[in-house]
């Protein structure tokens, strides 16, 4: 019997019996429609190309701080999101909304604490060591992955385009979110 932490609520679980996203009761806690309970499941499945992997786009490598959280994320970064709300404006977060399968999470999942809020929908990671947050679950999307794009090596945050959100008025927002009506 092994095992696990399930990335999306943080809690640790056995391979034994029913599938932990079916615990997943209440609806404050959404499964991951990827069907991977972790990042590393999903970091191990993203290697062997068993969800695809995207060879054509190119790949940014990304860490908080101390180095110890450290991932790669594939896609093709043009602009960025920033958002007004309460947490983002005091974390200086630049926002990139991927597909898990555009994310690999190298080595620190253990190293990462949730902070949830609100809705409970998003799950604010951040290093336990440093405090940076490199990438969260975001609540417009709790089935992709948001990177911080502060955190990627090498990235001029001034070349891309800079959308704005409104995250102070979110409700209302969402529903004209540039990434939502795409």
């Amino acid at each position: 019997m092994t095992s696990k932490r399930c990335w999306h609520c943080m809690r640790v679980f056995t391979s034994r019996g029913p599938s932990h996203e079916m615990r997943h009761t209440t609806p404050r806690i959404l499964p991951r429609p990827c069907g991977f309970a972790s990042l590393t499941q999903l970091s191990t499945a993203a290697r062997t190309g068993k969800r695809g992997i995207f060879p054509s786009m190119p790949t940014y490598s990304g860490s908080c701080h101390c180095k110890r959280v450290q991932f790669r994320v594939t896609g093709q970064l043009e602009s960025a999101t920033i958002c007004n709300c309460s947490i983002c404006i005091r974390k200086g977060f630049l926002h990139w909304i991927v597909e898990p399968e555009q994310f690999e999470l190298l080595s620190g999942e253990p190293e990462l604490v949730v902070y949830r809020f609100n809705t409970g929908i998003a799950q604010h990671k951040f290093c336990k060591h440093c405090g940076i947050h490199p990438f969260y679950t975001p609540r417009s999307d709790p089935g992709k992955v948001d990177v911080n794009v502060r955190c990627l090596d090498g990235v001029n945050i001034d070349s891309l385009a800079q959308n704005p959100f409104d995250g102070q008025n979110w409700e209302l927002a969402i529903r004209s979110a540039h990434w939502q009506t795409t």
